[in-house]
């Protein structure tokens, strides 16, 4: 498995620490055209991951502006700190920038491997070849963030709801989902797609630290 789809694959393993969601689920391009992203203020500022389950393992995630070469205006920075259950410190970086579908609030995330220069990333995207689509949402104080549900994505491509490929890697047997068309995708999402892809049972919750 190449780099950046492991650097997805952990991201995906930070979120579902359930482990109910396969994180298999790309995109082939982003969900809106990243020229035209605009901030989201809102989530700038360091959020503390609410998990009774976990209690050992604390887990910060901090969100701000993109420090990236030519970076465009709407690019964003996530850093997860997590204590892992070895009591060892994880630093993580994915780059995202948001997509608005109406009222509805997605991120399409990259990880920082997929950008060039070893000592100081350089924006491009034509080096960027999968995303990863997640659904967030704000009140208050609370942050919210949801990953698709792969089986649910792997039937809504398989009847034909949305387009996309659904293969099986060789590594591990794990089905890799690939959503092909953004356009496709976005009509998908706002004709009642975004409640079958998307769930409370597999969310996230994060609460700002002041």
């Amino acid at each position: 498995m190449r780099s950046r789809e492991m650097g997805l694959v952990r991201f995906g393993v930070f979120l579902l620490l359930s482990g109910t969601i396969l994180p298999g689920c790309v995109l082939k391009e982003p969900l809106s055209n990243p020229d035209q992203a605009k901030l989201d203020d809102r989530l700038i500022g360091a959020w503390k991951h609410e998990d009774e389950k976990s209690k050992d393992q604390q887990s910060i995630l901090f969100i701000g502006k993109a420090d990236l070469r030519r970076a465009l205006p709407g690019i964003m920075k996530a850093v997860i700190v997590e204590n892992d259950g070895k009591k060892q410190i994880q630093v993580r970086t994915y780059y995202f920038f948001p997509t608005c579908l109406g009222e509805v609030n997605y991120a399409n995330l990259l990880d920082e491997s997929s950008l060039d220069g070893a000592k100081e990333k350089t924006w491009d995207r034509n080096r960027v070849q999968e995303w990863l689509l997640i659904k967030y949402s704000l009140e208050n104080d609370r942050l919210t963030i949801l990953l698709p549900d792969a089986i649910a994505a792997e039937k809504a491509i398989t009847t034909g709801e949305v387009k996309g490929n659904v293969e099986e890697t060789w590594l591990l047997k794990i089905k890799r989902i690939t959503f092909t068309d953004s356009k496709d995708l976005s009509r998908f999402l706002v004709s009642g797609g975004d409640q079958k892809l998307f769930s409370d049972d597999h969310k996230m919750l994060f609460s700002r630290i002041k």
